[in-house]
């Protein structure tokens, strides 16, 4: 709320004084509204507002919060908005076309009725970040996670091959881990990579230059079962760690094999929103990681680590901790 308050400051120059509803009042609203929902009251711009802060973003989709705000307009009858520090861009998009107020503080105010849709604009000038190309990331973590089969003593022909790249593509790579300092490139006819520093040193120095292998997430009621499909983020992590597997399945591809998926309508019901499936498209194929790694179809655990270093969760923490400690330590 301190931070609500500090926007519409900053923003309107109205000083919104939220007074947390009373447990008796919202007695009767279901009790799991009461366990998703803080709600508070306030009045804005001359109008009474009931605030209803989201406790745990993640819980609920779009569809789900429309039936959450009838049930609770039904209750107290008063304009309601919906509150949430972070709410993606997309989602935002569809909150405003089922017509649903909300405020992201600091990035949106969505108040049709009171005529108002205020967004952050500005944005500093992107730098941009050296990192690493996709192909040159998955050799640094093959030779990470399958160590003892020493692919410093292939020519770049045959790691072309591991990989399905062309060699052309494979020696692009190499230069690419080279110029990062990563490793040496030896020999004249053939060239063969040499990594710089033990293990968990190549993984520190390598670390600011590793990108996040998804290109984007989708959603699906259906998908064609084949092996190029693996487990990714919730579903993944059971077998690298304590965690318990997410309820909403998640897998991941690349981007070659999804595009041909989709050509062909094998994608039951493709969105951006919402499915029965979570699919990843990666940057590259997680499928020549994974060998001799999963037991369990997932992809592989440092490509996983990547793809979620950045979620605030302590579970998700405690589990990537776990990652850490047993592939690079």
């Amino acid at each position: 709320m301190d931070t609500l308050r500090k926007y519409i400051q900053e923003t309107l120059g109205d000083d919104l004084k939220p007074v947390l509803v009373k447990e008796n009042e919202t007695d009767r609203l279901p009790f799991f509204l009461k366990t998703m929902y803080q709600f508070y009251r306030a009045n804005f711009l001359g109008r009474d507002l009931l605030l209803a802060e989201m406790r745990n973003e993640n819980a609920s989709t779009i569809q789900q919060i429309e039936k959450h705000f009838q049930l609770i307009q039904e209750t107290f009858g008063n304009f309601i908005v919906l509150v949430a520090q972070n709410i993606p861009a997309f989602n935002r998009k569809r909150l405003i076309e089922k017509g649903i107020n909300f405020i992201v503080p600091g990035k949106q105010m969505y108040l049709p009725a009171l005529m108002l849709d205020l967004r952050e604009t500005y944005s500093k000038p992107a730098q941009k970040k050296l990192t690493l190309l996709p192909s040159a990331q998955c050799i640094l973590l093959y030779h990470i996670l399958h160590r003892d089969e020493k692919i410093e003593e292939l020519p770049l022909k045959q790691i072309a091959g591991l990989f399905n790249y062309t060699s052309m593509a494979i020696s692009k790579a190499a230069d690419n881990l080279r110029k990062h300092n990563l490793c040496k490139l030896e020999g004249t006819r053939e060239k063969f990579i040499r990594f710089t520093g033990n293990i968990p040193e190549l993984w520190q120095n390598a670390l600011p230059f590793l990108v996040n292998p998804m290109l984007k997430q989708v959603y699906a009621d259906k998908f064609p079962q084949a092996d190029i499909w693996k487990k990714a983020n919730e579903s993944a992590l059971p077998e690298y760690s304590d965690m318990n597997e997410s309820k909403l399945k998640h897998y991941a591809i690349d981007r070659g094999n999804f595009f041909k998926f989709r050509k062909t309508g094998q994608l039951q019901n493709l969105n951006d929103y919402e499915g029965n499936y979570c699919l990843e498209v990666w940057k590259y194929s997680p499928v020549a990681l994974t060998r001799g790694i999963t037991k369990k179809n997932n992809v592989d655990p440092l490509s996983l680590y990547l793809s979620l270093k950045d979620k605030k969760d302590e579970r998700i923490e405690m589990a990537l901790e776990n990652i850490i400690k047993n592939y690079i330590w």
